[in-house]
């Protein structure tokens, strides 16, 4: 009765034994793959458009929104000193910010009209040493069942700030 006992304890460690494979983490994500990524939790999809950009053109379900010109630039956390899409060490002002705002734990994809606010992003983002950050390109480039439409007009008019 020992014997039997001590196989079915045996026979049910190796029923409860799996073997997982660790994710591969692509080259790169374009709009063409975002739905292959949308729901998984290890992802972080951030999506660079304005306001009135997004409420204009449309969005990707899925994508949370931290609005470059609106948000990063206007609040000084992440500027372009040259005023052009080259982005250097002195871009970044606000460091504490930029982590609180992107998780450096989980694989991020950025995208905005056309890809350079995500490229811009993107560099900054691995300047301070973050490991998975994709531009995966502009809003035209996605078709995939998550785009939501929008109405083709939409003011928004960022207040003037104080000196």
């Amino acid at each position: 009765m020992v014997l039997a006992f001590a196989f079915a304890l045996l026979g049910c460690e190796k029923a409860t034994t799996t073997t997982t494979t660790a994710f591969t983490a692509p080259e790169a994500i374009t709009m063409a793959e975002v739905d292959n990524y949308l729901n998984n939790p290890d992802f972080q999809f951030v999506d660079l458009w304005n306001f009135d950009d997004q409420m204009a053109d449309g969005w990707i379900r899925g994508f949370e929104m931290i609005p470059f010109f609106d948000y990063l630039e206007y609040t000084e956390i992440l500027v372009r000193t040259d005023g052009n899409w080259s982005f250097a060490a002195e871009d970044v002002l606000d460091e504490n910010a930029i982590k609180a705002l992107f998780d450096e734990d989980k694989y991020i994809v950025l995208m905005c009209a056309s890809g350079t606010r995500a490229g811009f992003v993107k560099d900054a983002l691995d300047s301070l040493g973050y490991e998975h950050v994709y531009n995966a390109g502009g809003l035209s480039g996605y078709d995939g069942d998550n785009m939501v439409l929008g109405d083709g007009s939409y003011d928004f008019t960022m207040p003037a700030k104080e000196m």
